[in-house]
């Protein structure tokens, strides 16, 4: 039977926990079961206790205003997504990073070029 030919190990299981650290700045606190506050890397080895083997990260290529604000939605920078991949190696999980060439969200239908391409005409784009 095909069912014989896999285990649960054979696929991803995972969670986007791209906005974490975001949310953790913002002042917001994760807490196990007993009651306990979760500290970065026990955060994510409670994915791991759950099952989850892979977390995705999100980066975007700059998304932060002229003034250092971020647009919201995590924020998701380079060095957070460094910061967060770390706690989560740590914790025994496997890290999976979406790049995006926009400085926010993105999908197919819709998505602006970056601020650093504002310089650059379409031909350049394409070269």
């Amino acid at each position: 039977m095909l069912k014989d030919k896999f285990s649960l190990q054979d696929f991803l299981e995972g969670v986007d926990v791209s906005s974490y650290l975001s949310l953790k700045n913002s002042g917001v606190k994760y807490y196990d079961y007993d009651g306990n506050e979760l500290g970065n890397v026990e955060y994510f080895t409670s994915f791991k206790s759950c099952g989850v083997n892979y977390i995705r990260l999100r980066v975007w290529n700059d998304p932060y205003d002229s003034d250092g604000n971020g647009y919201g939605g995590g924020n998701n920078d380079l060095a957070s997504a460094i910061t967060m991949g770390k706690w989560a190696s740590e914790a025994g999980l496997k890290v999976l990073i979406d790049f995006h060439y926009s400085d926010f969200w993105a999908d197919p239908a819709k998505q602006k070029a970056p601020k650093a391409w504002a310089e650059y005409s379409f031909e350049d784009c394409q070269g």
